[in-house]
Order: C-alpha cells, then sequence, then structure tokens
C-alpha cells in the first residue's frame, strides 16, 4: 500500500484497515469478526479519550519516522484518508473430483510448499543458524536461493517475515542473510537475477576483500535499519536467519519430484 510521493515527513500517508473501538473505548475488534491477535501500534498510541476516533488507520509506506506499519487513532472515523485495505477469503471450489489414478495440476499463480510465505509472485520462507553457503545450499533443496531483493516494499516484507523476537532493543541488532554475494568485485544475487538499486545501510557495502556476502536488517526498526543490507560479517559466520526465495512452479516441479519418489495408492471410487 505504498503511497507514491508521500516522500516528506510532513505529509505522512495513511490508509484506514479494519481495526476500530467501541464507544467506550474498553475493547477493540476487527470488522470481519476475526479474533485480534497481533496489534502494532505507534508510541502513545492508542489514545482512549473521546476526542479521539473509534476507527484505526494505519501508516504506510514510505518510512517516514520509522511510523510504516504502525497504528494509530488519532483521526476520526468520517474523515478520509489517502487509501484503504480491503480483504476477502478465496472462494472455495464445491466440486469434487473423483479419481482412479493419480492427477497433477498446474501450479495456481499463489500456490507455495506449506510452510511458505506467497507475496507478489513469489514463495518465500525464513530458516535459523546457518552461514551463507549452508544458507545456500538449504535453499537449493527446495529448489530455492537465498532471497533476490527488487524493490523496497520486498526488502521491507522480508525484514518484516523475519522479524527476530525478543530482539526489540537496539543493543541486539537482529540480522540475516539474503542471496547477494560478491564475485570479482561486482555484486550479483545467487539466483542470477540483476543486482541494481542495493538498499545498502550506512557506511556499506565494506571494502574488505573477505566480506563478500550481504545480510539485512530485519525487524523491528532499530535505528533505521530495518531492510537495509549490509557486509560486516564474515560469509562462514553463523546469522540467527535466513530467508529462501522461490516461485510457485519451481514449487510445484518439487512436489512432483517427490511424489514419483514413493507408490501413491490409487482412489478407489
Amino acid at each position: 500500500m505504498n503511497h507514491p510521493g508521500a516522500d516528506a515527513c510532513s505529509a505522512p500517508p495513511q490508509g484506514w484497515i479494519g481495526l476500530y473501538t467501541d464507544d467506550d473505548f474498553k475493547s477493540m475488534k476487527w470488522s470481519d469478526g476475526t479474533p485480534i491477535d497481533y496489534q502494532y501500534w505507534h508510541p502513545n498510541q492508542p489514545i482512549l479519550a473521546a476526542y479521539a476516533g473509534n476507527c484505526i488507520y494505519m501508516h504506510i509506506a514510505p518510512i517516514c519516522g520509522n511510523k510504516i506499519g504502525m497504528f494509530a487513532n488519532s483521526i476520526r472515523c468520517n474523515e478520509k484518508l489517502a487509501k484503504f485495505v480491503c480483504k476477502k477469503k478465496p472462494l472455495e471450489s464445491k466440486n469434487k473430483i473423483a479419481v482412479s489414478d493419480p492427477v497433477v495440476l498446474s501450479p495456481k499463480l499463489n500456490d507455495c510448499l506449506h510452510g511458505w510465505s506467497f507475496w507478489n509472485g513469489s514463495c518465500y520462507k525464513v530458516f535459523e543458524n546457518a552461514n551463507w553457503f549452508e544458507a545456500e545450499k538449504q535453499c537449493k533443496m527446495y529448489h530455492a536461493h537465498l532471497a533476490s531483493i527488487h524493490s523496497v516494499q520486498e526488502y521491507l516484507y522480508l525484514a518484516d517475515l523475519a522479524e527476530h523476537p525478543g530482539a526489540h532493543a537496539c543493543a541486539v541488532a537482529p540480522q540475516g542473510w539474503v542471496g547477494l554475494i560478491r564475485e570479482n568485485n561486482q555484486w550479483k544475487w545467487a539466483d542470477g537475477t540483476s543486482a541494481a538499486n542495493l538498499n545498502w545501510f550506512t557506511g556499506q557495502p565494506q571494502k574488505e576483500a573477505a566480506n563478500n556476502c550481504a545480510y539485512m536488517h530485519l525487524a523491528p526498526i532499530c535505528n533505521g535499519k530495518m531492510g537495509k543490507l549490509a557486509n560486516a560479517a564474515l560469509c562462514d559466520q553463523v546469522l540467527q536467519k535466513f530467508i529462501c526465495k522461490t516461485t510457485p512452479s519451481k514449487s510445484a516441479e518439487l512436489i512432483m519430484e517427490q511424489s514419483q519418489e514413493i507408490e501413491l495408492p490409487k482412489i478407489i471410487t
């Protein structure tokens, strides 16, 4: 929900979401009735007073004062905001097919392996505790590579996806390997995609010859590092997290390979 052109903190972009409070400000609810299992409030929010609003909005990209993704309710419900976000469950098919032999279906655009997350045409999964080379080797087991990143939105999505629980103090800067590696003094993504417009943190990349692998600063936001790249660790250093990335079609190939390794029982109709 990036807000084009809103790069000045003088006009922070905002968008309505489905969270609201009762009139007495004692409880909150999602408009679709789902339980509240996640809240991410901006400091000094929510405002539990009659002069505040009962409807909740979210600060949207670009980053402005580290507010991105944070909730607030300092605007009344009848005011117009720049954006709002709708959410709907996909329709479920009622047609069931009885077959006597296995049927191979083409992958859907958002089909990922179980436990992987789909975003913008790709599948992602976060793993833990490996050096860069071990991480890339493990990603390849899933027909994947360490993640390549090609937009500010993707940097922030992955930084949040791989959030390091408990690391809410800036004294502990959570980090995760991504697929960026330096070869012949050129930075390249492990999956072969173009390594342009890299989102380096201030003072990075370092020029030391041994620091040839890049990691990303993960959530939570700490000194503006979230989503920024750095190469201050050696490639053989074990980091807390690493992120693998693949496509639905590659995931389907892996599923087919695994299904061919076992004898599938026939379904009796």
